[in-house]
């Protein structure tokens, strides 16, 4: 062997041997591609506490969803917004609504953000702390505690008496445009007005199981197409409404026009949640 052929021999090695060690840990079954950079590690290596972690916080994070019930005008927002928890609230066993814009969800901020009130702080706050001396603090203090038009607390005095905490939230709260109205979240442009709904769903979002619950489903198929299978399809789907088209093949939409659109017009007017 060349001088100049002995690079190319070894790294072709090194190549080798790394894509025989992944073939293996993949045949083997030593690596689950299950979550996201976990399973990028063979199963013994990984740290069982921290897949839990992990999974735990990937369905935390689907369960959570944001609304935006939008009209023309806010009367007309607010009765479609109502309408829509109206819907949701049947289905308690999949759907938490969140409080609008009350107590609950200024508890559930504090209970979120309270607990580090002491370290959150503006910047112009921290730049004041290390320049005022303390007097100025003390009477600040004071004057917050006597007041009565000192503004909006967050928690009890005690808690915050220089009022760096609520400073620091009201700054989050310029961040963003969503404010309370009438008792909701509101949120506009240029052409809607929207009413902010948070929901908390009981069930990861990508849940078939969730899925079939809370959505009615509609199998129209060709009689002998080969994709409809009305026993398959209903012990996958207990509650779906399936039809099948006779004379139709796969585009039976456009084969039998009138017969389709009747069925799926019926299906819609039936459809109550």
């Amino acid at each position: 062997m060349t001088r100049r052929g002995l690079p190319v021999f070894l790294w072709t090695v090194i190549v080798g041997s790394l894509l025989a060690h992944n073939l293996y840990l993949w045949v083997s079954g030593a690596i689950h591609p299950d979550t996201d950079i976990l399973a990028l590690l063979p199963a013994e290596r990984r740290d069982p506490a921290l897949e839990q972690a992990s999974v735990k916080m990937v369905d935390a994070a689907e369960q959570r969803l944001i609304a935006l019930i939008g009209a023309p005008d806010w009367a007309e927002a607010r009765r479609a917004a109502d309408a829509y928890r109206e819907v949701l609230g049947r289905h308690g066993d999949l759907f938490q609504l969140t409080d609008q814009a009350g107590e609950r969800m200024e508890s559930d901020f504090l209970a979120l953000f309270g607990r580090y009130r002491q370290v959150l702080l503006t910047a112009a706050d921290e730049a004041e702390l290390h320049n005022r001396p303390a007097q100025f603090w003390i009477d600040r203090a004071l004057a917050k505690l006597s007041s009565p038009f000192s503004g909006p607390q967050l928690g009890a005095w005690q808690d915050d008496p220089f009022g760096l905490f609520r400073s620091w939230a009201q700054a989050r709260a310029q961040e963003t445009p969503v404010r309370p109205r009438d008792g909701r979240l509101f949120v506009s442009d240029a052409r809607r007005d929207y009413v902010v709904t948070p929901i908390n769903l009981r069930a990861p979002v990508f849940s078939m199981g969730a899925q079939q619950l809370a959505m009615p489903i509609l199998g129209l198929y060709a009689d002998h197409s080969g994709a409809g299978n009305r026993d398959y399809m209903k012990s996958h789907f207990a509650k779906m409404e399936y039809h099948e088209i006779a004379g139709t093949g796969h585009f039976l939409m456009l084969e039998k026009p009138v017969e389709f659109n009747k069925i799926l017009v019926s299906f819609l007017h039936g459809v109550k949640y």
